[in-house]
């Protein structure tokens, strides 16, 4: 496991985003949600296993990190319709909480979406996902404890 993972993550996650917002193809962008959730998954829990090993009291706030990412992923996967791929949705709590958890381990926001925002889109969704996850990528792979090419800072300054 290494930090290069999760920007594949990011990386896959904003063109799924992207496809969203250009496809008219509903079943392509239904598929493509669908695989990048299995990556999705797959690749934050190996990286959660990984610092439960190495760094094991990072490993619950990251943790509840990508806890609410999945969730924020999911609601907006709900919001891919066949008649709308990126239809209009309201905005997930989770989404605010996720940037929150964020905040408080890395002392910076996360996210795109305007905290007094009321509707999104699911390529929005996946988006402010994306971001979070390429900056906590970015953050552990600056250095204050080495871990290969990753240094955490726990105090998030």
């Amino acid at each position: 496991m290494s930090v290069a993972d999760l920007f594949d993550v990011e990386a896959r996650l904003r063109k799924l985003a992207t496809d969203l917002q250009t496809s008219t193809d509903y079943r392509r962008v239904e598929r493509e949600y669908e695989s990048s959730i299995v990556e999705f998954n797959q690749k934050t829990s190996d990286f959660i296993n990984w610092l439960n090993t190495e760094i094991p009291d990072l490993a619950s706030e990251v943790g509840r990190l990508i806890a609410l990412a999945k969730e924020s992923l999911e609601y907006a996967g709900a919001g891919i319709t066949e008649e709308n791929p990126n239809s209009r949705i309201p905005v997930p709590k989770s989404v605010f909480e996720m940037n929150d958890a964020f905040k408080k381990l890395i002392g910076e926001d996360c996210i795109y979406t305007p905290r007094d925002a009321r509707v999104t889109t699911p390529a929005m969704v996946i988006n402010d996902v994306a971001s979070c996850i390429h900056r906590l990528a970015e953050h552990m792979s600056r250095a204050e404890k080495g871990y290969e090419r990753c240094i955490v800072v726990k105090d998030g300054k």
